[in-house]
């Protein structure tokens, strides 16, 4: 299971979303969850609101990528090329498609990219213009409706990934999306419960603000595994 840090490992002199945030999930060995915008020049650059305050206003629709590193606000290239980086980027302004494809295509990143979306015609079109790239669709529990209708529906327009409330997700809800040749992937997840309940129903993918529980979590998860493997180990030089 992948777990991404959302907008970035932010924290004191790390602010969401900003090139040290992003570095610093990377660096930590986390996935990178953030938003995709257009700068004036129209260079892809990872920002969630269209107008920010940092040390003055940030508005990626008037000012360059040049101007927004000025700002802390990175572009998709700085992060597409740290090698090995799983990234799942939320495209806030469909526009900027074409280009964030020919970045994914041209680093050789399309395993490791998830672009996510709300709109399923959206997405239909998508993946009829980049069949190549890994789509999700992001969707409240409250909107899903006939759990089996929607993951075929997905599956039918070319959609590889589903996002939503990771209580949603059981056992039989994973399987049935990864036999449609979707991946399950559960958000918001920031307490110890939901983390366990997504790697016990076998998550493909989550996003959390608490990667100090994550990692917790993680190195429990580690630790029962070696201990059931040295019991078992155990148990087989007894036989």
């Amino acid at each position: 299971m992948i777990v991404y840090a959302h907008r970035g490992a932010h924290g004191p002199g790390r602010p969401e979303n900003s090139a040290a945030a992003l570095a610093a999930a990377a660096d930590e060995g986390w996935g990178v969850e953030s938003d995709i915008r257009r700068s004036r020049d129209g260079v892809p650059v990872l920002m969630h609101d269209p107008l920010m305050w940092r040390r003055g206003p940030v508005w990626p629709r008037v000012m360059s990528a040049r101007q927004l590193a000025r700002h802390e606000v990175p572009t998709l290239a700085s992060v597409l090329e740290r090698p090995g980086v799983p990234l799942c980027l939320d495209l806030k302004v469909v526009g900027v498609f074409d280009a964030v494809v020919a970045l994914v295509r041209e680093l050789s990143a399309t395993d490791r990219v998830r672009l996510v979306h709300d709109d399923l015609d959206v997405l239909a079109q998508l993946h009829q213009r980049a069949p190549d790239l890994r789509l999700i669709h992001e969707a409240p529990v409250s909107s899903i409706g006939e759990h089996p209708a929607y993951l075929h529906n997905l599956a039918r327009i070319g959609v590889t990934g589903q996002n939503t409330g990771a209580d949603w997700w059981t056992r039989d809800a994973v399987r049935a999306a990864h036999d449609l040749g979707i991946e399950a992937h559960g958000s918001l997840v920031n307490d110890a419960q939901r983390l366990a309940h997504g790697r016990a129903v076998g998550l493909d993918g989550l996003c959390t603000d608490r990667l100090d529980l994550a990692a917790e979590h993680a190195q429990g998860c580690s630790a029962s595994n070696s201990a059931s493997a040295a019991a078992s180990s155990s148990t087989s030089r007894r036989r």
